[in-house]
């Protein structure tokens, strides 16, 4: 028998600008899909900073590898930086019960809350399917949160629950095969981020759907296309293929940040300045947003005179 410990180091910077390093390091787990692997030991312990968005990832890593049955009695090496920020974040249940072989994960997904203190918003959400929890939480909880919060800045307010309910409803029509991808927003008065990531069908996969698109064999050519006006995988429907597109220009146009990686391809836009790569395989979807408030922007900005027909609605 082979005793010898695979281990896997992560990133000693799990943030944006190290995502797709991230990635690479954990890209491997899908390929252990209900292999029950033995001797694995997931080191964690070397991280000096963490995010938001890396907190999300590795809380979508460590649902993923217990509920596809990916290792048998892994070892996790985890330290306190990582520890205060999974707690910051109100994730700190959800990432214990998943350690717990007897934890019930989807008690704490239900029970991830929004929370507002003095000076920002943490706001995370299990997007849960099959019954009315979510959608009556999203629509009672989580948007009046929001636009509470920044009350006094009405057109940042309407900029970011459109954001919000673009990746939202995104998620919600295509991460069909992911019944728990999480949403979280984390916002102070200047600046909100806002990720959602799932462990379904990718980008790829689903504009395969679109019969106009089947030709772009390239992961990166459609994953370009996901963001033009009017790209859908629903085609002969009512979806006019309007969200990531509004998105990508509302990042645009305030000097925000964008990262939109699925599959083996990632899209990033900062401040306008847009490109497409190759990455390690990630088998979903990763959603970030970065929005200064300064200067926000809304769809009536976006085409002036123009009816785009879209609205904030997300059931």
């Amino acid at each position: 028998m082979n005793n010898q410990s695979n281990k896997i180091t992560f990133p000693s910077h799990i943030t944006t600008n190290s995502i797709l390093s991230l990635i690479r390091a954990m890209s491997f787990v899908f390929k252990l899909k209900d292999r029950m692997a033995a001797n694995y030991v997931v080191d964690i312990s070397n991280v000096k900073e963490i995010n938001m968005l890396g907190v999300l990832l590795l809380c979508k890593f460590l649902e993923f590898s217990i509920s596809h049955r990916c290792f048998s009695e892994p070892q996790l090496g985890i330290n306190d930086i990582v520890k205060e920020a999974i707690a910051k974040y109100g994730c700190l249940s959800l990432v214990q019960s998943f350690m717990n072989p007897k934890g019930d994960n989807r008690k704490e997904l239900e029970s991830l809350k929004t929370k507002i203190q003095d000076n920002f918003i943490i706001a995370p959400k299990a997007l849960l399917r099959n019954d009315s929890y979510s959608k009556e939480s999203l629509n009672t909880d989580y948007l009046p949160a929001i636009n509470d919060y920044y009350s006094n800045t009405i057109k940042a307010s309407d900029m970011i629950l459109q954001v919000f309910s673009e990746i939202l409803l995104n998620f919600w029509e295509h991460a069909v095969d992911d019944t728990r991808s999480i949403i979280i927003a984390h916002g102070t008065k200047t600046n909100i981020e806002i990720a959602c990531i799932d462990t379904g069908n990718g980008i790829k996969t689903t504009l395969s759907e679109n019969v106009k698109l089947k030709k772009s064999e390239k992961s990166d050519i459609l994953l370009s296309k996901a963001v033009q006006k009017g790209v859908t995988s629903k085609t002969n429907t009512d979806h006019m293929g309007f969200g990531l597109w509004i998105v990508d220009e509302i990042v645009s146009k305030v000097g925000g940040r964008l990262r939109l990686i699925s599959e083996s391809s990632a899209y990033i836009n900062d401040s306008g300045k847009k490109t497409t790569t190759g990455c390690d395989y990630w088998g979903g979807t990763i959603i970030y947003v970065y929005l200064p408030l300064e200067n926000p922007v809304t769809i009536a900005d976006i085409e002036k005179g123009k009816q785009l027909n879209a609205k904030i609605c997300w059931i």
